[in-house]
């Protein structure tokens, strides 16, 4: 084989390397490298969370945008006594007759901000605890839901029910369509997560 044919299949091998090489890549990009950083010590902080509180993790793996409220229902009435940690959004907090509430949303699934399957938690909480709620810098509302939950909720249960919302198809008279949970509990922790 002369020199010449040599350095051509050496040259194919090369380009075949470089574009399988080029392809696959070599390992997670960076921006994977943080996600799966920020998993973790997500991870980690729920985990310790969870150990301080003895909490049991919600959705649980079978509660998704597709369970029924009696599945929700059930949840919460087998896990009266214990505390509950769930991701969410902080949506309101305000002042009622019953004191102060704070509300935040929990997502049923992957495309929450596609189907708006969520349980809202309505809570009790102490004055302490708003103002450190208070003191954190809010999301433009326009963006919430865009990114992941940004809070490790703890929470003790006391209700559970449907409640239903307007959707407008466009005309002047809407069609109810049954999208969230309403939960009514106290608030014992609300840990804020830096994405």
């Amino acid at each position: 084989m002369s020199a010449r044919k040599q350095l051509i299949g050496i040259i194919q091998y090369i380009t075949i390397f470089l574009f399988v090489f080029s392809v696959t890549g070599c390992g997670p990009s960076n921006e994977e490298r943080q996600k799966i950083e920020k998993e973790e010590k997500l991870n980690f902080l729920s985990a310790q969370i969870s150990k301080k509180h003895n909490t049991i993790y919600f959705p649980a793996k079978n509660i998704g945008p597709k369970s029924f409220t009696y599945e929700l229902q059930s949840f919460f009435f087998t896990h009266t006594k214990k505390s509950i940690l769930f991701k969410g959004y902080l949506e309101d907090i305000e002042v009622t007759d019953h004191g102060l509430i704070v509300k935040f949303l929990c997502p049923l699934g992957d495309f929450f901000f596609i189907d708006g399957a969520s349980v809202r938690f309505r809570l009790t909480a102490t004055e302490n605890m708003v103002e450190k709620l208070l003191a954190i810098e809010r999301e433009d509302p326009m963006f919430r839901y865009l990114g992941e939950p940004n809070f490790l909720v703890v929470v003790k249960i006391e209700e559970v029910k449907r409640i239903r919302q307007h959707e407008f198809d466009g005309s002047t008279q809407g069609d109810e369509i049954p999208l969230k949970f309403l939960s009514v509990g106290k608030l014992i922790e609300a840990v804020h997560v830096n994405h």
